[in-house]
């Protein structure tokens, strides 16, 4: 079971644009990282067969 202890309000805030535009560039900085873990992944296990030739 859990018990809440404290519970701390969020402040309103006229406008959620400013954090939204800081995630966006929190998250552009990640993928353009030379050393992004992700697109590297995508790389090794990229597996391309070009099969046009059978459909047409």
């Amino acid at each position: 079971m859990i018990k809440l202890i404290q519970k701390t309000e969020a402040p309103a805030l006229a406008s959620y644009k400013n954090e939204a535009l800081k995630e966006t560039q929190k998250r552009i900085q990640k993928l353009q990282n030379p050393k992004n873990d992700v697109i590297e992944a995508l790389k090794k296990a990229k597996d391309i067969k070009d099969n046009r030739a059978k459909v047409y």
